[in-house]
């Protein structure tokens, strides 16, 4: 896993990226993000090769110094819907979900909900 704050790598952990060039184009391409003014936080994922990679610049809130990590939970808006429903389609399409099932049963149990099919989360 290699992560970045502004750019800049953080220390390393023992599955850090092999790939030197997936490095230096997402640092080329993060960085300008991360000095716009009104950028906040950008956490970039990318799996090659059956090997995952996490790129991390700006911060989690306007205003603060906490640097996003692999584990931050961006709000994504009116997206999140669409995104949503595009990974229900495909795991109805692999017949990993029913749309009659109660979503609650691929939550976690951390999750306050009430009695949701996931054909109406869908809509």
């Amino acid at each position: 896993m290699a992560s970045l704050v502004f750019g800049q790598p953080t220390a390393p952990t023992a599955s850090s990226n092999p790939n030197k060039q997936l490095d230096l184009v997402v640092q080329r391409e993060g960085r300008p993000f991360s000095k716009e003014p009104t950028a906040v936080g950008l956490s970039i994922g990318i799996i090659k090769d059956k090997h995952t990679y996490f790129y991390n610049f700006g911060t989690t809130r306007k205003g603060t110094s906490q640097a996003p990590t692999p584990h931050t939970i961006y709000e994504i808006g009116s997206v999140s819907k669409t995104f949503t429903s595009l990974l229900l389609a495909q795991a109805v399409l692999e017949k990993r979900v029913s749309l009659e099932d109660d979503i609650r049963k691929y939550m976690l149990e951390s999750v306050d909900s009430q009695r949701i099919q996931s054909r109406a989360a869908s809509r």
